[in-house]
C-alpha cells in the first residue's frame, strides 16, 4: 500500500491516517483460557478490517484498492466464522 501511495500521490505530503477506529488489540487479562481470550478480542478487531474495507469499496477511486478490500472483506469474515465455531465448539457449557 505505501507503494501504491508513492506511485498515485507522490507529491502528497504525509498525512495522520484515516479516521477510522479499530477495536482494539488487547487480549485481556483473566480466568478465562488465554485461547477464548484472545478469539474474543479478534472477533471485533476483524469486524473493525471489515467495515474498513466496506468503507473503502465505496470510495476508493483504484481497482486495486477495491480488489483489496473485497479480499480483505472475504478472509476476515471466513476468520470470523471460523473462530464463532471454536468459541462454540471449545467453550460453551
Amino acid at each position: 500500500m505505501k507503494a501504491w501511495r508513492q506511485e498515485w500521490y507522490p507529491d502528497l505530503p504525509p498525512t495522520a491516517g484515516m479516521a477510522m477506529e479499530m477495536e482494539p488489540m488487547t487480549v485481556t487479562e483473566g480466568d478465562a483460557p488465554f485461547d477464548r481470550r484472545f478469539i474474543e478480542a479478534m472477533i471485533p478487531h476483524h469486524e473493525g478490517a471489515i467495515a474498513m474495507a466496506r468503507d473503502a469499496l465505496e470510495k476508493a477511486e483504484h481497482a486495486a484498492i477495491k480488489t483489496l478490500a473485497e479480499a480483505i472483506i472475504s478472509a476476515q469474515a471466513a476468520e470470523i466464522d471460523q473462530m464463532r465455531e471454536w468459541l462454540h465448539t471449545w467453550f460453551s457449557n
